[in-house]
């Protein structure tokens, strides 16, 4: 302690002077810190909690976002496969029954235009006989005409 005093003494301090401004400086400190310091305090770390936690919150939310679009775009990609996958079955059945109903008209075509051939074919048939029967009637015709 005397080396401090001996120092005070060539500095020309006075220790009384000091020691009252180090009791004014604590009392002021002490003031200032129930006046200013807490409720600063107490504004930053309110500040902090609004702004880090929402935006925390903020990410949270974003995250859970993207998770919720992700699964429905799955979903969406699902269901779009499953309805491609039923209008093709739907597209093939229908198909199917055309193709059946274009094959019975084909048959049922093909037989009216068989039974009109066999018509047409009897028909030239009993002209033909009736041509063949009358074929020396018709050559002795002939002959006449062209000699006359």
């Amino acid at each position: 302690m005397k080396i401090i005093e001996s120092l005070f003494e060539r500095l020309q301090i006075d220790l009384t002077i000091v020691a009252t401004q180090f009791v004014i400086i604590c009392i002021l400190y002490f003031i200032l810190d129930f006046l200013f310091f807490k409720k600063l305090l107490f504004v930053l770390q309110h500040r902090e909690n609004k702004t880090t936690k929402l935006e925390e919150e903020a990410n949270k939310k974003l995250d859970e976002a993207e998770v919720l679009a992700n699964e429905y775009n799955g979903k969406i990609e699902s269901i779009n496969s499953e309805v491609y996958k039923d209008t093709q079955s739907k597209k093939h059945l229908i198909e199917e029954k055309e193709k059946e109903s274009l094959k019975k008209a084909e048959v049922q075509i093909n037989s009216e235009i068989e039974k009109q051939r066999k018509q047409i074919e009897d028909e030239i048939s009993e002209k033909r006989k009736d041509v063949f029967q009358n074929q020396k009637q018709l050559s002795e015709t002939f002959v006449e005409k062209l000699i006359n």
